[in-house]
């Protein structure tokens, strides 16, 4: 068989696995795993075969007055707390954060550290999502991939108190993009400057994104509140969109290409995506399939007298590779057009 070959031969194989798969994966059926980091229920693993996904997504509990294990990692993951409150610590620094805030890892080019401690009396239970590179940067990831420390019970709480408070300081004062004088002619000399913007931003952006701090708004999809957007330019990862959906009792209609994360923090629904129900409930994951055309699709929330909210991420240079689009086919109830109404029409250019 020749390399061509086998590129058709995977193609067919990955076309079968996606059909296969269901586009919820349900809580119910994942198992607690004990391990050095902590105790983790896995959604999304490079070695699962759950589903295929450009992701690795799992929840993690921390017990009162205990830690999870120390970890260095090239970064660029996201946590967002689901239950609880806790103390972290990235490098020297330490946040104190609760339920409906994010943290963020920076990218570094010598990996960050990070450990997450409770020293409250409930439980505190986050999601973590990252991108999944093993097979294509290895699990080091040009930094390295060690367990520093193991998960347990926190012998001596001082520990967390030491090193800067975040957020981090001045972060205000990035800036867009790179700033490159005129008289730097040479491209190679603009790429070592664009680098260091790059380098900048992780080192000073903002890590903590407090839920509080941020607004609703109700746009032509629903009622949403963002964290992490390309537009945000004091974020230190900025290739991330991250965002909290309130469903009362409908989404808007939509069409883009799947790869989304979506995690149902409380309430319970369905969604569907051509035209199939697909029903989920708290702790349940769902991912639309990556297939020609994208994926046309509507949220639906069984109990609109109830709260339903789902958290949903999607990493922009995937979405690029893919060349996934946007397009409205039906705008929530509750929009009200202001001075600009997005195009609700067919795609631009599409075959056929």
């Amino acid at each position: 068989m020749t390399l061509f070959e086998e590129l058709m031969t995977m193609r067919d194989s990955q076309r079968k696995a996606r059909a296969s798969h269901d586009v919820v994966i349900r809580a119910s059926g994942l198992e607690w795993e004990e391990n050095a980091q902590g105790r983790l229920k896995w959604y999304l693993h490079p070695a699962l075969d759950n589903a295929p996904s450009a992701f690795t997504a799992y929840t993690q509990e921390v017990p009162p007055q205990h830690s999870s294990g120390k970890s260095l990692s090239q970064g660029g993951t996201l946590y967002y707390l689901l239950q609880g409150s806790l103390t972290s610590r990235v490098d020297d620094e330490v946040y104190h954060w609760e339920a409906g805030d994010l943290l963020t890892l920076p990218v570094l080019r010598d990996g960050v550290e990070a450990q997450h401690f409770n020293i409250a009396e409930r439980s505190a239970v986050l999601l973590a999502l990252e991108t999944n590179t093993t097979e294509a940067l290895g699990v080091d990831k040009g930094s390295g991939f060690e367990m520093i420390e193991p998960a347990g019970v926190i012998a001596d709480a001082s520990v967390i108190t030491l090193g800067a408070e975040g957020p981090r300081a001045d972060h205000g004062s990035l800036t867009d993009g790179p700033v490159i004088d005129d008289e730097i002619d040479m491209q190679y000399h603009r790429d070592i400057e664009r680098w260091k913007w790059i380098r900048d931003r992780n080192e000073r952006g903002r890590l903590l994104v407090r839920g509080s701090d941020q607004s609703w708004e109700q746009n032509i999809q629903g009622r949403v509140k963002y964290y992490l957007n390309p537009e945000y330019q004091d974020n230190a990862l900025r290739d991330w969109t991250f965002f909290l959906h309130d469903i009362k009792s409908h989404t808007g209609m939509h069409r883009h290409q799947g790869g989304i994360l979506i995690y149902v923090v409380e309430g319970e629904g369905y969604t569907v995506a051509d035209g199939t129900r697909h029903d989920w409930s708290t702790g349940d994951m769902i991912m639309l399939p990556l297939q020609p055309g994208g994926v046309e699709h509507e949220h639906h929330n069984t109990n609109p007298a109830g709260t339903c909210r789902w958290v949903a991420s999607f990493y922009w240079p995937w979405w690029e590779l893919v060349a996934s689009e946007f397009t409205q086919l039906r705008p929530h109830p509750d929009y009200v057009p202001g001075k600009h109404v997005p195009d609700l029409g067919q795609r631009r250019g599409a075959r056929g």
